[in-house]
């Protein structure tokens, strides 16, 4: 099966002017930049091609980088703050290595191709062992003592997995049982009956006081769930300017034989999703353009779209655009109310990486209802 989140990843970081039109319609959240940060970097020791998320922490930027397979962590000044693990197949090793998971004192990395987390310590650097799963983890949640993983695993048919995270670094390298699956929150219905959006295989999680939030690729729902993964509540983001899911974009999904194209281009993904300090939810969606491929891989242009979601999933303030000014596609992610993108632009010639922080706000907003999916 391939993997969406390796499949866009592969593309050129520097793609170079390819602007395309993303004008916000009127009513939709409002994002103002208020900071711009270079990252350190030089010959021999540079970000060679991020992974499609990065984190933010009132600290540090953890950018993971496959064209090393280091994490590579830097200051908010963007001052390089150390690096951890390598290219390879062994201990502290990946051959495609995937966001982090930022702690106190370690760090958790995750990396889809070889299915496995990859715990690290911050005092030393060293890999402190790892944790295998069945299924695709892609986001990670932490709320207290509890890490909840969005792990699209098509063996359970289901997409969140909770885990002690005391015993998971404890458990870290022992290798001991069958692999974690997941147990919480069934695939969308749209999943089976459409056997192409296989390529969807992406999860989202957003964890708070024993409930949280999940998103799957290739769907528009979001379930709550309690931390027992009772369903709470089903709703419907809206769309007023991404493509969305319709039925009728579904349709070429019912075969496994789609071509690269149209399996990118159909719908919006799903790509992550945050809680907001006062309760209310940030969503990311993606629309992706084909431009090109390259041995079969696709060089993919993108629009990121952000949705406001109220704290009670009652009402959507939809598609607030963000393109790259040199092309390409944004890597986004939320942190204490701020949104942040990552960028590597070479419109002057040298290449380099930014991390833009964003006040994102919903004062100007048309809030749209949010319904229940239909059976």
């Amino acid at each position: 099966m391939r993997h969406l989140l390796l499949s866009i990843s592969l593309l050129s970081a520097c793609n170079g002017d390819r602007p395309r039109s993303a004008a916000p319609l009127a009513g939709s959240p409002t994002l103002t930049l208020r900071d711009s940060t270079i990252l350190s970097e030089r010959e021999g020791d540079f970000v060679g091609r991020p992974s499609p998320k990065f984190s933010v922490t009132d600290a540090n930027v953890a950018v993971a980088d496959e064209f090393s397979g280091k994490l590579r962590l830097f200051d908010r000044h963007g001052a390089a703050a150390g690096t951890f693990g390598r290219i390879g197949s062994g201990p502290g090793e990946f051959r495609v290595i995937g966001p982090a998971t930022v702690l106190t004192d370690s760090f958790i990395v995750q990396s889809a191709a070889e299915r496995k987390l990859e715990v690290f310590s911050r005092a030393t650097g060293r890999s402190l062992g790892s944790v295998h799963y069945q299924g695709f983890v892609t986001g990670a949640s932490l709320d207290g003592d509890r890490l909840w993983l969005a792990n699209f695993d098509p063996i359970s048919r289901r997409g969140v997995l909770v885990v002690d995270l005391a015993k998971l670094i404890q458990s870290a390298g022992r290798e001991e049982g069958p692999p974690l699956a997941s147990s919480f929150v069934p695939l969308p219905n749209e999943y089976a009956t459409y056997p192409g959006l296989g390529l969807y295989n992406v999860a989202s999680v957003a964890a708070w006081k024993d409930s949280a939030l999940v998103g799957f690729g290739g769907s528009s729902v979001l379930t709550v769930i309690t931390a027992d993964g009772a369903v709470v509540k089903q709703v419907v983001v809206p769309a007023r300017q991404r493509r969305g899911v319709r039925l009728t974009s579904l349709q070429p999904f019912r075969t496994l034989r789609i071509s690269t194209k149209v399996a990118f281009e159909a719908i919006s993904t799903l790509m992550d999703l945050w809680r907001l300090p006062d309760g209310s939810f940030v969503v990311w969606f993606q629309d992706n353009d084909v431009i090109a491929e390259r041995s079969g891989v696709p060089d993919i242009d993108a629009t990121a779209y952000l949705a406001l979601l109220k704290a009670d999933l009652s009402a959507a303030c939809v598609d607030s655009p963000i393109r790259l000014p040199g092309g390409g596609r944004p890597r986004v992610t939320v942190s204490g109310g701020r949104v942040f993108v990552l960028d590597q632009d070479a419109r002057n010639g040298t290449p380099r990486t930014l991390v833009r922080q964003y006040e994102l706000s919903g004062t100007d907003c048309l809030w749209l209802p949010m319904t229940a999916p239909q059976a």
